[in-house]
C-alpha cells in the first residue's frame, strides 16, 4: 500500500471522524432546541392551567361572598329564605354541592335541606379535628380558607370552601355571627378547567392538601413528576390560604438524540464528501432560521411590551390632563375659557383614540384582543356615542340621525367598549366622506334564540366608494385618492374589522358612487333575563356613599397633574391626604402613621406601584391596608399582575370621584371604614 493511499484512508478516517463529531454536535444542538421550544410550551400551557385552577376556585368564593353579605345585612332569617338564597348561589356554580351556615358554628341552615338535614346541629367546636382547626383558621384570620381535597360524604373528592360571617354590634364593633362552608366537587372543577384536554398532550400531578403546597400530599396524577430527577415543569398555584404545587411534562417525553440520529446519519451516509459541504451549508441555514424564529418571537413580544410601556407613559399624563379639564368644566370654568378647554379635550380624546385602536390591532395580531361582554344599555350607549360624535363633527350640513328599534331589548350581553369603537369608526368614517346629507345609525335585534345578534346598520349619503376601493377598504393604514384630503390615520376600519371577526360577527359594505355607503354589521348580542335584567337596573340606581370624613387616605402617582387632580377629588370628602411620588414615600408614609386606605399607581419610577403592593401584603403591619391600584394600561395581563400584587381593586385612569367613592363603599363600607386590624372578631 503506498502514501497515497495511506493518506488519503488518513485523510478519509480523519474526515469521517471530524463529520461524525459535527453530526453529534448538530443532534445535540437540535435536541436542545426542540427541547427549549417543547419546554416553553409546557411551561405556557402549565401557567395557563394554573391560572384556570385559581379562577375557577376564586369564582366559587366569591359567589359565596354575596351569600355572606345577605346574610350579613339580615342575619335573622328563617331555613326557606336561606335555602332560597342559598339555591341562587348554587345555581350560579353546579359545583357547589352543598352550603352549611353555622351561627355560633353549630350548623342550623342546610341547602339543599333534604339531602343534609343530618348536618344541622354539628357543632364545630366538637367536631373532628380536622374540620375544627379549619374552622377555627378561617375565624382566626377573618377570610376565606380552602381544605381538602377531601374524600365527601356523599360520594367523590372535594375542596371545602369556609367564609366567617359577621355583624356589627350595638357598639359598632365587628362581631363574629358564625361560619359558611360549602363543598365543591373535585371533579366539576376538572371538567371547569378543561384537564381532560391537558391530559391528552402532558402528564401532571397537583399536590398540596390544605394548601400546603410542595409539602402537602398529592391529590392527583402520578407523584413521581415531583421528584427531583424527573425533568418536568414546576410551579405554584396560589390560593386564599397557601398554594398547590403543579408539575407538568409532555406525555412522549423530552426529545432524545435516539430519535433524531438515524436520520441524520442516513442523511450522511447519502454522500460523504458532498453531503458534508452540503450539510455544513443547510445546517448553517437552519440554526440561522431557528435564530431568526426565536429572534422574530422575541422582537414581537418586545414589541407588545414596548407598546404597552409607551401606551402607559403617554396616556398616563395625557388622562391626567383629561381628567383635570373635565374637573374644569365641571366645577364652573368661566365661560371665556371653556370653549378652549372643550377644544383641547377633544383634540387629547382623539389622541387617546387613535393610541387605543393602533394597540388594538396590535393585540388583534397577536391574538391577545379580548371581548369582555357585560349587561349594556343599548340605547344609552347609542346615544351618548352620537353626542359624542356629533360634537366632534364639524359639518353642520349633515345630520346625525339614531333609529334604535323598539324590538331591541334594555339590555343585552355587549362588550360595552368595543362596540362604541365600532361606532365611533364607522360613522366617523361615513362623516367624513359626506358633506352634505344625512348619516343614519339603525339598530335592530333579530331575538333568535339559538344565535341571538345586535344588528347596525350605518347609512350616508356622501360621496361613495369606487369598486376597486373596497377590496382594500379595512386594509390599516390604506386611504383611497378621495381620502387624501380628509383627516384620518386610515386606522379606524382595519380596528373596526379586527373588533368584529374576534367577536364572532360579520361586517359587509355596499356603495354607489356619487349615492352613499352602507355598511352592515352583526355582532352576537345574548338576550339578559327578566331577573338578571331587574339585578342589574337596580345596582346601577343612583346611591347615597357613605361619609369618609374621617379617612386618612394616601394618594401615590409620579405625575404631577394625576395626584393635584386625586387630591382636589378627595379633600373636600376624606379627612386627609398624603402625597408619594414614588414607592419609597408609600412606604416611608406608612412607616411614620397610619392610614385607611391607599391609591396606588401601578407604574412608577424607583419603586413601582407594583412592588409596593407586593411590600405591604408581605408585612404583618399593612398587610390588610385596602388598596385600589391606579393604571392607564387596558391589559388583562396587566390588571391581573397588580391583583396578583396584592391591589384589592383596579380603576382606569383618568377616574372621577363618583368611581373612587363607589371603590370606597366596596372595600370600607362592611368595616366604616377601619381596615380589619382595627376591628374585634370576639
Amino acid at each position: 500500500m503506498n502514501n497515497f493511499k495511506i493518506l488519503s484512508i488518513a485523510a478519509i478516517c480523519i474526515l469521517a471522524l471530524f463529520f461524525f463529531m459535527v453530526e453529534k454536535e448538530i443532534e445535540r444542538q437540535i435536541v436542545s432546541a426542540e427541547t427549549a421550544k417543547l419546554e416553553e410550551e409546557t411551561r405556557s400551557a402549565a401557567e395557563t392551567l394554573r391560572s384556570k385552577i385559581n379562577l375557577r376556585i376564586a369564582r366559587d368564593i366569591h359567589i359565596l361572598y354575596g351569600l355572606r353579605a345577605l346574610i350579613e345585612t339580615n342575619p335573622d332569617f328563617t331555613q326557606e329564605e336561606y335555602s332560597r338564597f342559598a339555591a341562587s348561589v348554587k345555581e350560579h356554580s353546579p359545583g357547589i354541592l352543598n352550603i352549611a351556615a353555622a351561627p355560633d358554628l353549630i350548623v342550623q341552615y342546610v341547602y339543599p335541606f333534604e339531602e343534609n338535614k343530618a348536618a344541622l346541629g354539628l357543632d364545630y367546636r366538637t367536631a373532628p379535628a380536622e374540620q375544627r382547626r379549619a374552622v377555627f383558621q378561617t375565624v382566626r384570620q377573618g377570610r376565606p380558607i380552602i381544605a381538602g381535597p377531601v374524600k365527601l360524604v356523599q360520594g367523590g373528592e372535594g375542596i371545602v370552601l369556609r367564609l366567617p360571617v359577621f355583624s356589627i354590634g350595638t357598639n359598632g364593633k365587628k362581631l363574629l355571627w358564625g361560619v359558611l362552608a360549602a363543598p365543591v366537587d373535585l371533579q366539576q372543577i376538572y371538567t371547569d378547567i378543561e384537564l381532560t384536554s391537558y391530559l391528552e398532550e402532558y402528564e401532571l400531578s397537583l399536590r398540596g392538601k390544605d394548601g400546603l403546597g410542595r409539602n402537602g400530599e398529592v391529590f392527583f396524577g402520578d407523584g413521581d413528576l415531583f421528584r427531583p430527577s424527573v425533568q418536568a415543569v414546576r410551579m405554584d398555584v396560589p390560593l386564599l390560604n397557601g398554594t398547590w404545587a403543579l408539575s407538568m411534562k409532555p406525555k412522549g417525553g423530552w426529545p432524545t438524540i435516539e430519535q433524531i440520529s438515524p436520520y441524520i446519519q442516513a442523511y450522511f451516509l447519502g454522500g460523504f464528501v458532498l453531503s458534508a459541504i452540503l450539510f455544513i451549508f443547510v445546517s448553517g441555514y437552519f440554526r440561522q432560521r431557528i435564530e431568526a424564529r426565536r429572534q422574530t418571537d422575541r422582537t414581537v413580544r418586545e414589541k407588545a411590551e414596548f407598546l404597552e410601556i409607551l401606551a402607559h407613559e403617554i396616556r398616563s399624563p395625557l388622562q391626567g390632563v383629561l381628567a383635570a379639564q373635565r374637573y374644569l368644566l365641571d366645577n364652573g370654568l368661566d365661560r371665556r375659557f371653556r370653549e378652549l378647554v372643550n377644544t383641547a379635550q377633544e383634540t387629547g380624546d382623539y389622541i387617546v383614540s387613535l393610541i387605543n385602536d393602533y394597540l388594538d390591532l396590535q393585540r388583534a395580531e397577536n391574538n391577545n384582543l379580548k371581548i369582555n361582554p357585560a349587561p349594556t344599555d343599548v340605547r344609552d350607549l347609542v346615544s351618548n356615542t352620537i353626542d359624542m360624535v356629533t360634537v366632534m363633527n364639524q359639518n353642520e350640513g349633515v345630520s346625525l340621525i339614531s333609529d334604535v328599534s323598539e324590538s331591541v331589548p334594555e339590555f343585552l350581553m355587549l362588550d360595552a367598549k368595543k362596540l362604541r369603537q365600532i361606532l365611533v369608526n364607522v360613522v366617523g368614517n361615513s362623516l367624513k366622506f359626506t358633506d352634505a346629507g344625512y348619516v343614519r345609525v339603525r339598530v335592530r335585534h333579530n331575538l333568535d334564540e339559538a344565535d341571538p345578534r345586535l344588528l347596525l346598520q350605518i347609512e350616508d349619503s356622501g360621496i361613495g366608494i369606487p369598486p376597486e376601493a373596497l377590496e382594500t377598504l379595512f386594509d390599516r393604514f390604506t386611504r383611497s385618492e378621495e381620502s387624501e384630503a380628509r383627516q384620518g390615520s386610515g386606522l379606524g376600519l382595519a380596528i373596526v374589522q379586527s373588533i368584529v371577526d374576534v367577536w364572532g360577527g360579520e361586517i359587509d359594505v355596499t356603495s354607489q358612487v356619487g349615492e352613499g355607503t352602507i355598511f352592515h354589521i352583526e355582532i352576537p348580542a345574548e338576550i339578559l333575563s327578566e331577573q338578571d335584567t331587574d339585578g342589574y337596573r337596580h345596582e346601577n340606581e343612583p346611591r347615597e356613599h357613605s361619609d369618609y370624613s374621617h379617612l386618612r387616605v394616601i394618594v401615590a402617582d409620579d405625575m404631577l397633574v394625576n395626584r393635584a387632580l386625586l387630591q382636589a377629588l378627595l379633600t373636600p370628602v376624606v379627612a386627609s391626604i398624603t402625597i408619594a411620588e414614588d414607592g419609597h414615600g408609600v412606604i416611608n408614609a406608612l412607616e411614620s402613621q397610619e392610614f385607611d386606605l391607599l391609591l396606588l399607581d401601578a407604574r412608577m419610577p424607583n419603586l413601582s406601584g407594583v412592588e409596593v403592593a407586593r411590600q405591604i401584603r408581605g408585612d404583618s403591619r399593612w398587610r390588610d391596608l385596602p388598596i385600589i391600584g391606579l393604571t392607564g394600561e387596558e391589559s388583562n395581563s396587566s390588571h391581573q399582575e397588580m391583583i396578583d400584587a396584592g391591589m384589592d381593586r383596579v380603576l382606569m385612569k383618568p377616574v372621577g370621584l363618583e368611581e373612587l367613592l363607589t371603590e370606597f363603599d366596596h372595600l370600607l363600607k362592611p368595616y366604616d371604614g377601619h381596615h380589619m386590624n382595627n376591628i374585634s372578631s370576639e
